[in-house]
């Protein structure tokens, strides 16, 4: 594989003769592979290519090249790399021969699957790697699980403290609370059906006309007119009584109700 290097956006095509390169300098290149699998994802992201649809072809010839390389600076392959080599040799072989028919209940297996599977779990692996190595540790071999967020939680976002705002809320619950009036229900001061009853038992005893103020005293007030009020009023629906009233806002007379 060929190689361009460019200086001030220019190639360099010769190197300078007095330019010294160490001969272990390029061994580096090993270090950044920790397998074949990883020199394999590295040429497929290289070139930007689907890890279910990888062209054999282009990617063999690609990984060949390297080990190429790795030869010419005296470097000592893995047997795993070869045997990388041997596996895509044999994947591109059989995705150029022809293929046998099949029936219909049998599906058809792309030489490539198995491969890509590799892949797929080297690289999920990898990043599990990367997540664990970036949790905090207590000790070399010691990680904490509680800083871990359960699933699906979602992070708590304090408000920026105000003191001022603070003060104010306080201010307004407050006074809401002064607002605040308690409703004390009180037993009646008067009975009704009471009133009723010492009503009809003064007109038995007086059957003449009778001013309703006769039937409450000065100090019992609003209330006890109109309780009496009232008492009228349900004695007359009863048919016990009858009222009469000469004019307006003229006193109101009541007694018994005569039999006809």
């Amino acid at each position: 594989m060929e190689q361009t290097v460019l200086l001030f956006g220019e190639p360099v095509t010769q190197l300078p003769q007095d330019l010294y390169i160490p001969p272990d300098a390029l061994r580096v290149l090993l270090d950044t592979f920790s397998g074949p699998l990883d020199l394999l994802i590295y040429l497929i992201r290289k070139q930007n290519i689907d890890i279910l649809d990888i062209p054999v072809t282009l990617i063999t010839e690609q990984y060949l090249a390297y080990l190429d390389l790795m030869e010419e600076m005296d470097m000592v392959l893995a047997a795993e790399y070869l045997l990388m080599a041997a596996t895509l040799a044999e994947i591109k072989a059989r995705m150029m021969l022809p293929r046998p028919p099949q029936s219909d209940d049998e599906p058809e297996t792309d030489p490539r699957a198995r491969l890509a599977e590799q892949i797929l779990a080297y690289i999920q692996t990898g990043k599990a790697a990367e997540n664990l190595a970036a949790l905090p540790r207590v000790g070399a071999d010691t990680a904490l699980s509680a800083h871990l967020p359960p699933v699906g939680a979602q992070p708590v976002i304090k408000p920026p403290a105000d003191a001022h705002k603070l003060a104010d809320v306080l201010r307004k619950l407050w006074l809401r609370h002064d607002l605040r009036r308690a409703h004390e229900v009180e037993n009646e001061s008067y009975s009704l059906a009471e009133r009723m009853d010492s009503m009809q038992a003064r007109l038995r005893n007086h059957p003449d006309w009778q001013p309703l103020t006769a039937f409450y005293g000065a100090g019992e007030g609003r209330e006890g007119f109109v309780v009496s009020l009232m008492a009228m009023l349900e004695l007359d629906r009863s048919q016990l009584l009858e009222w009469q009233q000469a004019a307006l806002f003229a006193p109101v007379n009541l007694r018994l109700r005569q039999s006809p």
